[in-house]
This record gives structure tokens, C-alpha cells and sequence, in this order.
């Protein structure tokens, strides 16, 4: 019982903190494992099938603003289905360790990322091709399929490389979860690699999370809070490094 209480805290804290900041996602695969001691591959499959419900609430009110670009979405979920389904049918093959490199980067890239004060802009937008969106989808299934991440993390940077605007990147990013927790999951399940109590506490009390992180966001000074989120995953990334490399 005080682990499910524990575990729904965790859910609730990363997804107000993803409707704050957009990140930190990233940081429920780490904590699953080292703070509940899940394996990696069961790590991962519940949390892709957690991700779906807050996924197509974004998707529904993306939608509903007018902010996603359709056409880009489309060819993006077109590889993304395929690559997200292939990764997750090969993730019970792929080592523990392997794995945990890559989110380490992740989590590292993910909050270097969000240090940068770059931003896009929209009159610089540099139009991708179909194929191309395609190819970027396919590839950022796959990766999203064997780390958890469930896109953003992975998308948002190349959007933001090609000069996409930023509320319709946004927009793609969340759209894009949505195909890849789907499908990902569908492998995961085929595979063995799920477990579905995990994953139903962290769906319900995600939903309530982004709500109310959206709810804080206009409150509270959200630089701020980008930069401490992004130290607190920079922290997270050296502390599974030097557990890896001391093993």
C-alpha cells in the first residue's frame, strides 16, 4: 500500500513538472528502477502505457487551439508507429546496462536542452519533406520505445534545429506520444516486457498532474524552475553513470 501511495507521488510530481516545464519524463524510467527496483525492461513498459491517457488529452486540446500542424503530424506518425513497435519488440533483447547509457544521455541532453536560450523562430522555419519527417518519426520511435521517453525528448531538439515554431514543435512533440505509447506498448505486451499495475497508477495520477502543473505554470516564476528541473536531471545522469561504471 505505501509503495503504490509512493508510486503515485512519483507520477503526480514528473507530470506536474512536465505541465510546468515540458520536461521531466524522462526522469520516471530512473526512479521506477532505482527507487522501486523494477527492471529496466518492465520499467520502460509501464511507463510508455502511463503515458497514453495524458498523450491524448494534449492531442485532443492541441486540436482543439489549432495549434498542431497536421500535415507535419501525419508523416511524422507515419514512421513513428512502425519504429516504436520495432523497438519495443526488440527491447527484451537489448542489455539492462545499454540501456541505462542511453537514458543517461538522454536525461543530460534533455536538460542541456533546456538550459539553451535559444529559441526558434518561425520566420526561419526550414520546411521538412514527408519522407523526411517520416524517417525522423521512424527513428524517434525506436529510440523512444527502448528508453521510455515517449517522444518529446528526442523530437523536440530536431524541430527546434530546423527552426519549427514553437508552439506548433509543442504541439508535434505531444501529438507524437500518443502513436508511440500506443504501439510501443502493443510490443511491450506481446513481448512480456509490461506491467499493467504500475502503469494504470501512473496513467490516472498523470492526468491530475499535467493539470495542475499547467494550473502552477502561471504562477510561478517557470525559468526558474526549468533551470532547477534541468540541474535535478543533470544530477540524476552523473549519479546512474557512476553507479554504472562502479558496479
Amino acid at each position: 500500500m505505501i509503495s503504490d501511495l509512493l508510486l503515485a507521488l512519483l507520477g503526480f510530481t514528473t507530470a506536474m513538472i512536465v505541465g510546468i516545464t515540458s520536461i521531466g519524463g524522462v526522469l520516471v524510467v530512473p526512479a521506477l528502477i532505482f527507487g522501486f527496483g523494477i527492471g529496466i525492461h518492465e520499467a520502460i513498459g509501464a511507463t510508455l502505457l502511463s503515458f497514453l491517457p495524458s498523450g491524448l488529452l494534449a492531442l485532443g486540446m492541441s486540436l482543439r487551439r489549432g495549434t498542431l500542424d497536421r500535415a507535419m503530424c501525419a508523416a511524422l506518425w507515419l514512421g513513428a508507429l512502425p519504429g516504436a513497435l520495432l523497438g519495443a519488440l526488440a527491447l527484451p533483447s537489448l542489455p539492462a546496462g545499454a540501456l541505462l547509457w542511453l537514458v543517461v544521455a538522454l536525461l543530460i541532453g534533455s536538460a542541456l536542452r533546456s538550459l539553451s536560450t535559444r529559441a526558434a523562430a518561425s520566420q526561419d522555419a526550414q520546411p521538412l519533406r514527408a519522407p523526411q519527417l517520416a524517417a525522423i518519426g521512424a527513428g524517434v520511435g525506436a529510440i523512444s520505445a527502448i528508453t521510455g521517453t515517449g517522444g518529446p525528448v528526442t523530437l523536440m531538439p530536431i524541430l527546434a534545429w530546423r527552426h519549427v515554431a514553437p508552439l506548433t514543435a509543442v504541439a508535434i512533440c505531444q501529438a507524437i506520444t500518443v502513436p508511440i505509447c500506443a504501439f510501443a506498448s502493443l510490443g511491450n505486451f506481446l513481448t512480456g516486457a509490461f506491467d499493467l499495475r504500475v502503469a494504470a497508477i501512473l496513467a490516472i495520477v498523470q492526468i491530475f498532474g499535467v493539470y495542475t502543473g499547467v494550473r502552477v505554470a502561471h504562477a510561478l516564476p517557470v525559468p526558474w524552475l526549468r533551470r532547477a528541473v534541468a540541474l535535478m536531471m543533470i544530477i540524476s545522469g552523473i549519479a546512474i553513470a557512476l553507479r554504472l561504471l562502479w558496479r
